[in-house]
């Protein structure tokens, strides 16, 4: 019932999250592994590092994806009552930023391994805040529409390395 990715996840938690409950995660952590492949292939060698890095921006904030990172704000604050999920977020959060940090490298050859790992967690927790703007916020109002703007352009500028 779960796809291979989730199942095998699954496996390696099984003794401490029920089934029942862990039919409520799997969804979240399947929309997240779908993210990381989206980000995975979001790169045109015909593009500039900055048309690539909106593309990137745009594949990370795209309609299509606002209700993963949603679910995934919902499941990192599941798991701090949930100690037996902290090891599945942990996993996933650094499966993340390693996919976000190779596909930096991959559009900027300036940027470095490391900077790339920083420059992905900085980009990680922009989007953790535009989650919880989301949550507390009317999505139409100006100031959450001025707020995901700037948010596509910082992350453009990290990748940029400007």
């Amino acid at each position: 019932q779960f796809n291979r990715s989730t199942a095998e996840i699954y496996k390696k938690i099984s003794r401490s999250v029920p089934e029942i409950e862990w039919k409520i995660h799997a969804p979240l952590i399947e929309e997240i592994n779908k993210l990381n492949k989206s980000i995975s292939n979001c790169s045109d060698e015909s593009l500039s590092v900055e048309e690539n890095a909106k593309l990137l921006a745009n594949t990370i904030l795209s309609d299509s994806t606002e209700p993963s990172m949603l679910l995934w704000l919902v499941l990192v604050g599941e798991s701090i009552s949930s100690p037996k999920l902290k090891k599945v977020i942990k996993d996933e959060n650094s499966l993340y930023e390693g996919v976000l940090s190779n596909q930096i490298r991959v559009i900027n050859s300036r940027i470095s391994d490391k900077k790339s790992i920083y420059i992905s967690k900085i980009i990680r927790c922009l989007i953790d805040g535009y989650c919880i703007e989301l949550i507390y916020t009317d999505v139409k109002l100006i100031k959450s529409k001025k707020f995901y703007s700037e948010l596509k352009h910082h992350i453009i500028k990290l990748v940029c390395d400007l």
